[in-house]
């Protein structure tokens, strides 16, 4: 049970004192703090003394830095294999302060703490975040709190971090084999842990200057080159509506999922509508924002490697990253203009991208019959954004056997540092699979095919240098028809066996589905530019694209 105050007459006079129990004993902590009762409020909380004392900021200050000493000499017992019993913590605490402490050196209990009790704290703060980064910021600062108990014995105070402290990590990282960029990163975790220490109060001041000289630019540029591309997007063994075969046969896709259990591979997703007022018009809220859906009944069904194949070749068509995708919901493409508008998370700035052959076809595949609120991708995790986020981990997971499954075996470049040595070769692209490739690959297609700078730079949502992006026009068209090389093929075919009239061959089906959009179009069920998006892709379908 964490520890708590309560405010107790002594004497005649209300003081406050911490109360910390363990199994079934506890004890009493005089704080040496006068309160009135009634200026007292909930013990739990970080500030439990009310304004209405009149020295309410500097007593609840004493109050929060006594709760962190109890919290640092259970964090000791526990740190030395000991049980924090009740009375062990009790002679923790007499080593910590004198009788007079809180009185007369509350200016230097901010240097106290020593840097592992911190780092704890750290952790905990970031992890209850639970943002995209937390498992990364626990795993590094771990490292550090492994070195330091190893090399220091867990007696290391904030004053002891120097130069030599980097440099000995810094080797000790290199001894491990740990590659120069990801020491870099951890070393850069290091220093952003001591800014948190000092902006919380538990260090006034650290020495945080130190900058690694390892080289960190060595590590070749990888993408997925055309023909991969294409492999990528025609390999269709893993898709849920590909396997039609006999009742009594099994699907194509389950020689991928041999080994997974209960059928976990496939994803089921369910549709949803819009609640629409009598007009035929989404009802929606004072900020535009549509107020309710309801689920239709029906349901999409993937398998797990199908949808992150497609995310990845969705990247690959539009330069977003891993935590843009994700978050992208039908509401995020203008049918009129063709463009998808997002904020990207990481630069939280607007960015437009032109649609193309190859987002078109992806886009259509998951978004049909969908309400604009649902995320355009499906996930097997829990449809809220900080779960979708993690799951990046298994997604480069399983880049690499999906990459491995279509073939993707044209050897790339391998290169690793550690200190000054160097380890390279040449390993297959399904080995060096991962997400961020899709964004690298976009923008030197896109380069090599003559998109201008300026109209990359929107693309890829990089703020353009000086004054030039006021003045030079930009290039939509060669966007546009970027990955129009994916589908060259298909085209050659269609129009070998296209007939000098459309219509002389349009089977009963197609006119069927043509009449039934043409129907909800002119009773206003169907906005123009949907109606035009759904009749293209009924002709894609059939070939008269």
């Amino acid at each position: 049970m964490d520890p708590y105050f309560k405010c107790k007459k002594v004497k005649g006079k209300d003081y406050i004192t911490l109360i910390y129990h363990y199994k079934t004993k506890g004890i009493e902590l005089s704080t040496g703090i006068k309160c009135l009762k009634s200026n007292f409020g909930d013990g739990k909380r970080d500030n439990p003394i009310k304004k209405t004392d009149a020295d309410y900021i500097q007593k609840n200050e004493i109050l929060r830095l006594f709760r962190e000493d109890v919290k640092r000499a259970i964090f000791n017992l526990q740190t030395n294999g000991l049980s924090p019993l009740a009375e062990y913590v009790k002679l923790e605490m007499k080593r910590f302060k004198e009788d007079t402490y809180f009185e007369s050196k509350i200016k230097l209990a901010i240097d106290r703490h020593p840097l592992l009790y911190v780092a704890q704290k750290y952790v905990e703060s970031e992890v209850a975040k639970r943002t995209s980064y937390s498992r990364s910021i626990k795993f590094r600062i771990n490292l550090i709190s492994t070195f330091i108990q190893k090399e220091y014995r867990n007696e290391l105070h904030f004053r002891d971090v120097n130069d030599e402290l980097y440099k000995r990590f810094q080797n000790h990282l290199v001894s491990e084999s740990y590659s120069n960029a990801t020491i870099s990163k951890i070393i850069s975790q290091f220093r952003q842990f001591l800014r948190w220490a000092k902006k919380n109060g538990y260090v006034s001041d650290v020495y945080i200057d130190y900058h690694t000289s390892l080289n960190t630019n060595y590590k070749p540029i990888i993408i997925i080159e055309e023909s991969e591309i294409k492999k990528l997007y025609f390999f269709n063994k893993f898709d849920f509506k590909q396997s039609k075969q006999k009742a009594d046969e099994i699907p194509s896709y389950m020689e991928y999922y041999e080994d997974w259990p209960n059928e976990s591979y496939i994803i089921t997703e369910e549709k949803t509508e819009t609640v629409k007022d009598e007009l035929g018009y989404a009802i929606r809220d004072s900020k535009g924002k549509i107020e309710s859906e309801v689920p239709k009944g029906e349901f999409n069904h993937f398998t797990i490697f199908e949808v992150i194949k497609d995310m990845l070749l969705f990247s690959v068509a539009t330069s977003l990253r891993y935590s843009d995708v994700i978050n992208m919901r039908v509401a995020d493409f203008n049918y009129k203009t063709r463009i998808f508008s997002i904020f990207q998370k990481k630069t939280s700035m607007p960015v437009e991208i032109v649609e193309n052959a190859l987002s078109r076809k992806l886009w259509h595949k998951y978004t049909y019959g969908k309400s604009s609120s649902q995320f355009v991708f499906p996930l097997p995790c829990k449809a809220v954004l900080s779960t979708r986020h993690h799951y990046l981990t298994y997604v480069n997971k399983y880049l690499k056997v999906i990459g491995h499954h279509v073939g993707l075996r044209n050897l790339v470049d391998y290169v690793k540092m550690s200190g000054k040595v160097v380890d390279r070769g040449k390993i297959p692209l399904s080995s060096a699979l991962s997400f961020h490739i899709a964004r690298k690959t976009h923008a030197t297609l896109a380069n090599r095919r003559g998109v201008d700078a300026y109209s990359l730079a929107r693309q890829l949502g990089h703020t353009a240098k000086g004054i030039t992006g006021r003045y030079v026009g930009s290039n939509d068209d060669k966007l546009k028809s970027l990955f129009d090389f994916v589908f060259e093929d298909e085209k050659k075919v269609s129009n070998k066996e296209k007939p000098n009239s459309i219509l002389s061959t349009v089977d009963e089906d197609l006119k069927s589905q043509l009449s039934k959009l043409k129907q909800m179009l002119d009773e206003g069920i169907l906005e123009k530019g949907v109606y035009d998006d759904r009749v293209e892709l009924l002709l894609d379908k059939y070939g008269f694209s």
